[in-house]
């Protein structure tokens, strides 16, 4: 029966109109559905991430659909195939067309130096800047508007201003309150900064989920400053402050300066549209002098490449441990598998240890992190909470011959959506100086006792739950 059979029946016209824009609606909402869940089932996610998204689509589109393209997408697959960089140029590929270098190159020949003290830590940062004759890159997550984040900003300018090459990458949440006026210093003085993943979608790289995490200081592409500080007196500066937070960073030598340069190379492209200059194109692992004997290995994950080496890195080393494995994070809310890992290590006699602020700055993962604490201290590790302050500090020691340390915590949002970067180190010496700080800040902490399960009350143990759904997005 035609409209116009409907209309003689008395059925007015502008209800017509709207009951056939719903059965358009509804058509398009079931085509965007198979599209996002064939998408969705693509990507290698985390499972109760994948049914929580599959549910939702399934049973109230009209409000899941919106938010899945706003929070869901973990893979940018355009860009974990075209962006340029996340390797060592000379590395052998694999066989076979399509098949990628391994984003987790390792160098030997490197020098390290180990930063666990933020006074220390900011005096070398500027010291960096300042003996900087060619190129200076920095990117961060976080720039605060505060004296150190001014005195770094001067700094860049007047560098600039002397002819250095100086660039500057921002997350576009993380660097919100410095991306404008605050950085303007270094605009004028001829250098650059960019704004990484815009997130509204006015933008032609946009995402409101997807955060830049890295943290890199690169100066002449020969020494390097990576780990887990933001630019801020939070987490750095000239003199002691009492609540400043805990953190670790490195500074690093030789040929892995290469390959942290490539991935600053392929962020400020992807960000830009510019290429940096020809000179990565045509240099090679080769060609960059040794500094020491350390043997590192440089970790990007991300949406940006197209498999997980950060979680693929902690899952090997984890089950091939045989003596230890240390764990220190600020957010601690691993998935299932790596969780059970470490359990099992624990029932088989293998000295595990988490060490985790007492309170974070974040309530919501505080609460998402308790189910694994009990689960892991009822496996026979050793959970630790720490009692100084706000703990920012991201270090992995497993058995004598590996560490890490870097911008990844060990939760949903680094193992899986954000961009981050890490170095591992293989060397028996720095590898014990790193447990020497671990076991130093363990002296800080106090020893979880673990509660039964259900005693907790009804209201925090729903919160707890609450928390641990929205973990992905924590």
């Amino acid at each position: 029966m035609g409209p116009i059979a409907l209309t003689a029946l008395g059925i007015p016209e502008w209800v017509l109109i709207i009951t056939g824009s719903g059965h358009l609606l509804s058509i398009i909402s079931f085509l965007l559905a198979l599209i996002l869940l064939g998408r969705l089932m693509g990507e290698h996610r985390h499972p109760g991430s994948t049914m929580a998204w599959l549910m939702g689509i399934l049973f109230v589109p009209y409000i899941t659909i919106p938010l899945f393209l706003l929070f869901g997408g973990r893979k940018l697959r355009t860009l974990a195939g075209r962006k340029r960089g996340l390797h060592l140029h000379g590395q052998t590929p694999g066989e076979g067309p399509g098949q990628q270098e391994d984003p987790r190159p390792t160098a030997d020949g490197n020098r390290v130096e180990l930063l666990p003290d933020g006074v220390e830590t900011y005096r070398r940062f500027m010291e960096i800047i300042e003996q900087a004759r060619e190129s200076i890159h920095v990117m961060t997550f976080i720039l605060w508007r505060d004296d150190v984040g001014r005195q770094v900003v001067e700094s860049l300018a007047r560098r600039a201003a002397e002819g250095v090459e100086v660039r500057l990458l921002l997350d576009a949440l993380g660097g919100l309150g410095a991306k404008g006026r605050f950085t303007d210093p270094i605009r004028k003085a001829g250098g650059e900064v960019a704004i990484f993943m815009p997130m509204l979608p006015i933008h032609r790289r946009w995402s409101a989920n997807l955060r830049n995490h890295r943290k890199l200081l690169i100066a002449d592409e020969r020494i390097a400053m990576v780990g887990g500080r933001n630019i801020g007196s939070e987490y750095m500066g000239p003199y002691l402050k009492d609540d400043r937070w805990m953190d670790y960073s490195m500074v690093v030598e030789g040929p892995s300066v290469f390959s942290l340069t490539e991935v600053f190379a392929a962020d400020w492209e992807f960000a830009t549209g510019k290429n940096i200059d020809d000179r990565l194109r045509i240099k090679t692992i080769e060609g960059i002098p040794k500094a020491g004997d350390v043997r590192l290995q440089t970790i990007a994950s991300g949406p940006d490449v197209p498999d997980d080496p950060l979680y693929e890195t902690l899952m090997t080393s984890f089950m091939q441990a045989r003596k230890r494995i240390w764990v220190v994070t600020p957010y601690f809310v691993p998935d299932e598998t790596l969780l059970r890992i470490l359990m099992s290590q624990a029932r088989l006699g293998r000295d595990v240890r988490l060490l985790i602020p007492e309170k974070s700055n974040r309530m919501l993962v505080d609460l998402a992190s308790r189910y694994a604490q009990r689960e892991l201290a009822r496996a026979g590790a050793q959970v630790y909470l720490y009692q100084g302050g706000m703990m920012h500090t991201k270090l992995v020691v497993v058995d004598d011959e590996m560490a890490m340390a870097g911008s990844p915590n060990l939760d949903m949002r680094s193992l899986y959506l954000n961009f981050e970067i890490a170095t591992v180190v293989h060397d028996v010496d720095h590898v014990q100086e790193m447990a020497w700080h671990v076991d130093d800040l363990m002296r800080k902490a106090r020893l979880y006792r673990r509660t039964p399960h259900g005693t907790q009350g009804l209201v925090i143990e729903s919160l707890e739950n609450v928390s641990r759904l929205l973990s992905p997005l924590l």
